[in-house]
């Protein structure tokens, strides 16, 4: 899908778009950006989602992990050079038409520049501690603190909800 849409852009008005460009938002920790719009000064992640996920961003609900992403995404295109004004996340419905395309769009602010500051000087050292806790065998992820925000363990190859009721299930509870 990233590839095609890369390519449709690309073709449409070539010289505007930047399309899956690795960028380094901070050293030790690159990623593939979606697009970058130069005309807007704008980065774009592509979503490919199914109907529950595609109505909760379309209802407002951007998960913060989302809009965390859109915000490293963009401070990597701004340590490579490139102005940066506005992220912006393409919504595509997962068996959807082009009509259901949802674009949420958001002017970066000083906010934003804080909120990824304590993203990237508070959040990121815990959970490498933690990681490299685990990675060493002084922890499980057992003995990680729970986070107070929602989780999206559904994605996490340790997650056993399971855990929750019988301890000996063994993963994460969540």
């Amino acid at each position: 899908t990233h590839d095609r849409l890369a390519n449709a852009v690309e073709a449409f008005r070539p010289g505007r778009w930047q399309a899956e460009r690795k960028v380094t938002p901070i050293e030790g920790h690159s990623g593939t950006a979606d697009l970058y719009d130069a005309e807007l000064r704008a980065v774009v992640d592509h979503k490919v989602l199914g109907k529950t996920s595609h109505a909760k961003i379309v209802a407002g609900k951007l998960p913060r992990h989302y809009y965390v992403q859109l915000l490293l995404y963009g401070l990597g295109y701004m340590r490579a050079g490139m102005p940066v004004e506005r992220v912006m996340l393409a919504a595509w419905s997962r068996g959807g038409m082009l009509p259901d395309l949802y674009v949420w769009d958001h002017e970066l602010t000083a906010e934003d520049m804080q909120l990824l500051e304590h993203v990237l000087l508070s959040e990121l050292p815990y959970r490498k501690a933690w990681a490299a806790a685990i990675t060493a065998g002084s922890a499980t992820l057992r003995d990680v603190p729970i986070g107070t925000e929602t989780p999206e363990c559904y994605f996490c190859p340790y997650w056993r909800p399971e855990a929750k009721v019988n301890p000996e299930a063994g993963g994460c509870p969540g």
